[in-house]
């Protein structure tokens, strides 16, 4: 039995060690979330540059404005990029050193507070720029279209169905000239003799 007592004895000084070593983590583990607590939040974040996210999904960059280089503007930029690296947004010095909203590529959609959709800018090179207004259904009520190498620029108001009601625009020979459609897109044109 002695074998027995002294194992026993053993095994109830190992278990007085391991609750001294747990109250002792308990008691650093209080004193550190009370000295955190004691910190508080800061009131600042201070770094040259921030990015979130990746190169698969796309970065989020605050930092110095990269079109401002060799322009002699300082100032910062939040540029999303898209995931193929190209940006997608810059807002912040452009190349000629003024600060400015750049999209490249992405449509700009304006929504109210409700969040209904109300105006679209885009633009693609062979039609040139596009604005949107859209009515209190979502659906489009007039367009300004910039005109490009395929089509002329264009001024439109629509109807909910989404016909073409009135279109002011420019003929290949570059006469401008009005028209006027119901929602079949019968109608009448006035242009210049």
């Amino acid at each position: 039995m002695p074998a027995l007592e002294s194992r026993l004895a053993a095994v109830e000084r190992q278990l007085r060690f391991q609750r001294l070593i747990i109250a002792g983590l308990l008691i650093a583990l209080v004193a550190l979330v009370g000295f955190g607590a004691a910190q508080g939040v800061p009131d600042q974040l201070r770094a040259k540059s921030l990015i979130v996210g990746d190169k698969d999904s796309g970065l989020v960059v605050i930092g110095p404005g990269p079109a401002a280089k060799g322009t002699g503007v300082k100032g910062m930029a939040i540029v999303l990029t898209m995931p193929n690296q190209k940006p997608g947004m810059i807002l912040g010095p452009d190349v000629q050193g003024t600060y400015a909203l750049n999209l490249y590529g992405l449509p700009l959609n304006m929504r109210s507070e409700s969040g209904s959709q109300w105006l679209v800018l885009s633009g693609k090179p062979t039609a040139g720029g596009f604005i949107g207004l859209l009515n209190a259904d979502g659906k489009l009520g007039a367009t300004v279209v910039g005109g490009g190498s395929n089509s002329p620029p264009s001024l439109g108001i629509w109807d909910d169905a989404g016909h073409e009601l009135v279109q002011v625009t420019k003929d290949d020979a570059g006469r401008g000239f009005v028209g006027a459609f119901d929602s079949t897109g019968k109608g009448s044109t006035l242009a210049p003799r």
